[in-house]
């Protein structure tokens, strides 16, 4: 009997003891269940600051490219009429297929894209959206056609593209 004593102060003990570790367990757990919390807090603050800050980055770039396809529009426009062509350039918008910059008059027909920063694929771009433009919208061109790519930046590439001996002007 004092041996089964023994073993049961001995079981007693050791679940004390595991009470004890689970107890402190638990403890932790309560810790870091506390610190997650306010990570997940704090993390929820960054990404609502972040959604804030894009929204508004987003908003400021389409006031820039509209204000900078207005000037593209107003500056073409000056630029042709010193050549005694006197057009008004305005967007031309189908469902599937948009234009910055389009005026026709007569026998002419003007034709643009308008980009920040372009590299040879705007020439590429503009030449496809006036070949989308005679097949489906035949009625919209003209004999003659006016490229024009305003840009604040061409890459040393695009003014190769663009080169005279590349259209032989």
């Amino acid at each position: 009997m004092d041996s089964i004593l023994r073993e049961l102060v001995e079981l007693r003990r050791r679940l004390e003891e595991h009470d004890r570790n689970f107890n402190a367990i638990l403890e932790r757990l309560d810790i870091h269940g506390s610190r997650l919390e306010e990570h997940d807090r704090k993390f929820n603050e960054v990404i609502l600051e972040l959604r804030r800050d894009v929204s508004e980055i987003r908003a400021h770039i389409e006031r820039t490219s509209l204000i900078l396809e207005e000037e593209a529009r107003e500056v073409s426009q000056h630029r042709l009429k010193r050549i005694d062509i006197s057009i008004e350039l305005k967007p031309f918008i189908k469902p599937d297929l948009e234009l910055n910059i389009y005026g026709v008059k007569e026998d002419l027909c003007v034709i643009g894209e308008v980009s920040t920063r372009r590299g040879v694929r705007i020439v590429d771009l503009l030449n496809e959206k006036v070949d989308k433009l005679r097949s489906r919208y035949p009625d919209h061109v003209r004999p003659k056609i006016v490229k024009v790519i305003y840009t604040l930046w061409a890459t040393h590439e695009v003014v190769e593209k663009l080169s005279v001996k590349e259209y032989g002007l």
